[in-house]
């Protein structure tokens, strides 16, 4: 059973976090470290001080990836590792008075499923939507944050029109 996470969380109530993802080859993290120092300089661009130290985030990373190899099946499947990283909870509100808990995270592995053969051969069709992609005044992109509304409303609509995912264009059409 997967623990829960209470409605009071900022990521749930705002969108308020972070995540990194991390990938196998061979059974093996690839470039884990990189991945979380990236982490790490996420949470300075949305001026959230991490809890907890970027070493136990590794270490909860590996003894994940180890609980999903230890499943039946699952000991040569390459996996997909997602670190999820919220400021915490608290009361309903933005101003950090009112966070009651330190940073929270979550991580989960789950098996990688990387394009097949056919689909390299036919290819991807991806459509240029008309949702414009976040300023990077607004939501730096070099920030990989929880809050991904725009990017997932992109997919619908280019997914809506059969292609298999979208691109965005900036304010100026680039």
């Amino acid at each position: 059973m997967s623990p829960a996470a209470s409605v009071f969380d900022r990521s749930f109530m705002y969108g308020d976090s972070l995540y990194e993802v991390a990938r196998t080859y061979e059974g093996r993290f690839f470039f884990l470290e990189e991945h979380l120092i990236r982490m790490g300089k996420s949470a300075e661009l949305c001026k959230m001080s991490l809890s907890q130290p970027l070493s136990l985030y590794r270490a909860e990373c590996e003894k994940t990836l180890a609980a999903f190899q230890a499943q039946p099946g699952m000991r040569n499947i390459e996996a997909y590792c997602r670190i999820i990283v919220s400021r915490g909870t608290g009361k309903i509100g933005f101003g950090t008075e009112n966070l009651i808990s330190p940073t929270t995270f979550f991580i989960i592995c789950q098996p990688l499923s990387p394009p097949n053969e056919a689909q390299f051969e036919k290819g991807f069709q991806y459509q240029v939507v008309n949702r414009l992609r976040n300023a990077p005044n607004a939501l730096d992109p070099a920030m990989k944050s929880g809050n991904y509304l725009n990017s997932l409303l992109a997919c619908l609509e280019a997914t809506k029109e059969g292609h298999d995912d979208a691109l965005l264009c900036d304010g100026q059409g680039f």
